[in-house]
């Protein structure tokens, strides 16, 4: 182990569910993240954890903190917004055209 984590992982469900949550998955990114968290709930540090799914160790916290404030349902990405578009609705119309 890499030292004593700060923050704990909360148990939102148990590791069975953990288990059942990861074989029904389709999406990738949030099969990574249960993932994770299933190395958390099997006493894995952040670190060791991030290593395991490859990602960077902030990334680890971010994900912990999603699963502490809302579980599964708050590892789904939300992709939504984005930069607005400078062109006017006429401007892209003469686009397409």
């Amino acid at each position: 182990m890499v030292g004593k984590e700060q923050i704990p992982i909360d148990r939102k469900v148990t590791l069975n569910g953990i288990n059942a949550l990861i074989k029904h998955e389709n999406n990738s990114r949030v099969l990574k993240r249960l993932d994770f968290v299933k190395f958390r709930y099997l006493g894995d540090s952040v670190e060791e954890s991030t290593i395991k799914v490859g990602v960077t160790k902030k990334t680890g916290y971010y994900w912990q903190d999603d699963w502490n404030k809302g579980g599964y349902a708050a590892l789904i990405p939300n992709f939504s917004g984005g930069r607005e578009s400078k062109l006017t609705d006429e401007q892209i119309e003469e686009l397409r055209t």
